[in-house]
């Protein structure tokens, strides 16, 4: 079953702001996690369970869809 773009919307703004430029940084600019990590002046772990637990809860925003 597809999403419509609301539903993708949706999904998109129950990331916090952090999580969302993360998410970017990583896969729309192709950043490393130790790029971004430097860049927000965090360690890289911080920046890797970030994103995962994003890409969790877009996980679970679409199957309750």
């Amino acid at each position: 079953r597809q999403m419509c773009i609301r539903d993708r919307c949706a999904a998109l703004q129950r990331l916090t702001d952090k999580q969302l430029r993360r998410l970017y940084a990583r896969y729309f600019l192709n950043m490393k996690y130790t790029d971004i990590a430097k860049r927000e002046n965090v360690n890289e772990s911080t920046i890797r369970c970030s994103i995962q637990s994003a890409l969790s809860r877009l996980e679970k925003s679409i199957k309750k869809s």
